[in-house]
């Protein structure tokens, strides 16, 4: 069995907040959500022993666990159609790991009692198919937005993956937009019912941005004057430490940019109507395909 030197504290303050969303999307409401969140961890510091470093980041192997857990207490509560969903998205995204013996009786447990009709499963295809359309729609209505480059990375980073400001200046300051914009898509696929080429997809007009020349891009003359040294050079070469005002706070420069960019896309959202789009702003979450 590999022993590895990773220290627990150190793991759950770097990935606490990677692994609740992962966890949050998927559960159908808060409470849930951070009884999960407590289970998983305290699971994790049991499991520690088994983690390789050799074979892989922590985080992948956390949130294996997060997926574990998640089936397991909804198995308890006889939640059949959200055990097959959850038990169905593990072998996808798992397909070399076994789950534990327990996780496959449980959903042949539960699936024996109650055999979903056609229509049932129609249905349940149905929502998916609409969660991921309004995923698809709410990343396009964002990031081709008027918004900065800079500004709408800040968004992705601490609205949609929930890192800290903090945590965004002391990693990747000096990041070039360009390769920040694709560790954003990875991290973002493993918490969305997007695969990476779908979300590739949405934010392809901003990946093409990151190809042009910051001046091309800047919607209004008052920041092309605030970033002037910056116009001649592409946007991907540029990296958010070039854009912060305040040397002495960086931080506010980060809460400021996501928070500006969250006003105008639910400004945008409210006037299309749209409470999928909405739902999906203010909490990233869905409830998916629950048990009549």
């Amino acid at each position: 069995m590999a022993r590895t030197n990773v220290d627990f504290g150190d793991a759950y303050n770097t990935h606490k907040t990677q692994v609740y969303g992962y966890i949050r999307i998927r559960a159908d409401q808060d409470a849930d959500a951070q009884d999960i969140a407590q289970d998983t961890w305290e699971s994790l510091q049991q499991k520690m022993p088994l983690y390789d470093p050799a074979r892989g980041p922590f985080r992948p192997f956390a949130l294996y666990w997060a997926h574990i857990m998640l089936v397991r207490y909804y198995s308890a509560r006889g939640a059949r159609r959200k055990v097959e969903m959850l038990f169905s998205e593990l072998r996808a995204r798992y397909p070399d790991v076994e789950p534990e013996e327990e996780i496959g009786e449980a959903v042949a447990r539960l699936t024996g009692q109650h055999t979903a009709s056609v229509e049932e499963e129609m249905l349940c295809a149905e929502e998916a198919t609409r969660l991921a359309e309004a995923y698809d729609e709410l990343l396009r209505l964002t990031f081709d937005g008027p918004s900065p480059p800079h500004q709408l990375l800040a968004f992705g980073l601490c609205k949609l993956l929930e890192w800290k400001p903090r945590e965004v200046v002391a990693g990747y300051s000096d990041t070039p937009l360009r390769d920040l914009v694709e560790q954003f898509v990875t991290a973002y696929a493993q918490q969305v019912p997007l695969g990476e080429d779908d979300l590739q997809s949405s934010l392809a007009g901003f990946r093409q941005r990151m190809e042009r020349l910051l001046d091309d891009v800047l919607a209004k003359d008052s920041t092309r004057q605030l970033y002037g040294a910056l116009l001649p050079r592409k946007v991907g070469d540029t990296t958010l430490r070039e854009y912060y005002t305040r040397a002495d706070s960086p931080t506010a420069n980060i809460s400021h940019w996501w928070h500006a960019v969250r006003r105008r896309v639910l400004s945008a959202v409210q006037q299309r109507g749209s409470r999928a789009l909405l739902a999906l702003l203010q909490t990233k979450a869905s409830e998916g395909c629950k048990t009549r």
